[in-house]
């Protein structure tokens, strides 16, 4: 309980004023740290992030705090571990957030990358999206499922199930972000996996009869171009602006195999910035900027209330459990040892 808290149950005041209270603590913590940064000169905050359809986000942090911009690299796998080491190799740090996906946050995790942080604006954040030792949190939700070629998929074709997809008749049409231990396949896979929606079979037909794209965004271009038919755990945020400019795209959404997630976003060690990107962190969670998610990048915000993408699917549904912050290397672990004896790495 926070000093402010504290006293105001001591002095006996209202509900109604102890939750007004609560209320202003993020605002008062936001104004704090935006006049830290200002005071310390700080001017930039520096995003590592695989997420390049983001910058409405930024522009929108750019516009409620004057005088401090978001600088965002677009890295991800082994370009961004290179350039992480780098900088602790030569004392030269330039990251101050890292925003990916969940396999690579708890893998940089374990390796000391992040120093926690836990602002006040995730105090109405389910726990389930919060790790437990504050190295980071979850701020919004993908769906990830099957889209097809509407063109040359049919619809009482349409797979209803995993199976349906992998089935033998498909053969070499099937496309996916290709695994490699880290991606966001990864991470649906190590989910699957994780509640028992998936067995070492399926995975090996997935490696059989689909054919990986060097990413998501190959992959899904591939279906688009008709060159495959169904792209496997696409991130459906990047299909709506491309069926937007009429690309022949469907969302099929398998109940028993579609994963729904989100990406970490933690505090890197040693940040240049450590008063601005503290500032970005707490803003992220605050409705405001919860909302701009469904608006601009098809995504669902993480805290309560917050509105889904209205071209997207709505995800009560969803029933299957995250996998849980303090047990992730260890599960993600046991993921990587089946999947990489059947894909070579």
């Amino acid at each position: 309980m926070t000093l402010i808290k504290s006293s105001l149950l001591a002095a006996g005041l209202s509900l109604a004023a102890h939750m007004a209270a609560v209320a202003a603590e993020p605002a008062a913590e936001l104004k704090a740290l935006y006049e830290a940064a200002r005071t310390a000169g700080e001017t930039d905050v520096v995003v590592y992030t695989p997420y390049g359809n983001h910058q409405p986000i930024w522009d929108a942090f750019a516009q409620a705090f004057p005088g401090i911009r978001p600088t965002v690299v677009v890295t991800t796998g082994a370009p961004l571990f290179a350039k992480l080491e780098a900088e602790r190799t030569t004392g030269k740090f330039a990251g101050d957030l890292l925003f990916s996906n969940l396999t690579t946050v708890t893998l940089l995790q374990k390796q000391d990358y992040f120093v926690p942080d836990v602002p006040s604006t995730i105090a109405a954040l389910p726990e389930r999206y919060k790790e437990p030792g504050g190295y980071f949190q979850v701020p919004f939700l993908n769906l990830f499922t099957v889209v097809y070629n509407t063109r040359l998929v049919p619809e009482n074709k349409l797979p209803k199930t995993l199976d349906d997809v992998l089935a033998d008749e498909w053969k070499g049409k099937i496309t996916f972000g290709q695994v490699n231990g880290t991606g966001a396949t990864d991470f649906n896979l190590a989910t699957l996996r994780y509640n028992n929606a998936i067995t070492e079979a399926q995975l090996r037909k997935v490696h059989e009869n689909a054919v990986p794209a060097e990413s998501n965004a190959a992959a899904i271009q591939l279906v688009a171009q008709g060159r495959a038919l169904f792209d496997l755990w696409t991130p459906t945020q990047s299909v709506v602006p491309l069926q937007n400019d009429g690309a022949p795209l469907g969302i099929a959404l398998l109940e028993d195999s579609a994963a729904v997630w989100g990406p970490g976003f933690g505090l890197l060690a040693n940040a240049p910035h450590p008063n601005a990107a503290r500032l970005l962190k707490a803003w992220i969670y605050t409705p405001e900027a919860q909302s701009l998610f469904a608006l601009h990048t098809n995504s669902y915000g993480t805290l309560p209330g917050t509105p889904k993408p209205e071209k997207l699917p709505g995800i009560d549904y969803y029933t299957f459990k995250d996998i849980p912050a303090a047990q992730a290397s260890e599960v993600i672990g046991a993921y990587r040892k089946v999947a990489g004896a059947i894909w070579g790495f």
